[in-house]
C-alpha cells in the first residue's frame, strides 16, 4: 500500500513538473507575443487596468520583508501580508507609515484593522485602499521597470 502511494505522489509531482513547464513556456510566447505587438502594460498612474497580482496561498515573496519596528502595527502587518505574497518588488520602509515600493512612495496606515495605501500620484484619487489594490495597480509597472519579466493571469 505505501509503494503504491509513493508511486501515485510520484506521478503527481512529475504532472505538477509538466505543467509548470508547459505554463512557463505559454508565459514566454505571450511576453513574446506581446512585445510583436508593441504592447506595454504601463499606461500612467490612475489608469484602471488589471495589472495580474494575486494574493497567493503559500506564495513567498522574491525577498521577505522584515519588520524594522516590532512596535510598529503597520510595519507588522506589512510584514504579514507581503511575506503570504509571490511580489518580486520590495517593501523599503522610509519612516513611520512610509514606505518605497520600488520606485514608488507609499504611505500605509491601518483603517479597521486593515491595511491601507495612499500614494501622491493621484492613484484611487488620493483616497485610501487595501494594500492589496495597490499592488495589483504597481506590481507589474514596477516590475518592468526592474526589468522583472511582468506577472500573468
Amino acid at each position: 500500500r505505501e509503494q503504491q502511494l509513493e508511486r501515485r505522489v510520484a506521478e503527481l509531482e512529475a504532472a505538477v513538473a509538466e505543467r509548470d513547464q508547459e505554463a512557463q513556456e505559454l508565459q514566454q510566447r505571450l511576453a513574446t507575443a506581446e512585445g510583436r505587438a508593441g504592447a506595454s502594460s504601463w499606461k500612467g498612474p490612475g489608469v484602471n487596468v488589471n495589472r495580474g497580482f494575486r494574493k497567493l496561498s503559500g506564495a513567498l515573496p522574491a525577498a521577505k520583508y522584515a519588520a524594522v519596528d516590532r512596535n510598529d502595527p503597520v510595519d507588522v502587518q506589512l510584514e504579514e501580508f507581503y511575506n503570504s505574497t509571490g511580489s518580486a518588488i520590495p517593501f523599503k520602509r522610509i519612516n513611520r507609515g512610509f514606505y518605497r515600493f520600488g520606485s514608488t512612495i507609499v504611505e500605509l496606515s491601518i483603517v479597521n484593522q486593515k491595511l491601507v495605501a495612499t500614494t501622491e500620484d493621484g492613484w484611487n484619487r488620493g483616497k485610501c485602499a487595501p494594500i492589496a489594490k495597490f499592488m495589483n495597480r504597481y506590481e507589474n509597472p514596477e516590475r518592468q521597470l526592474a526589468g522583472i519579466a511582468p506577472e500573468v493571469n
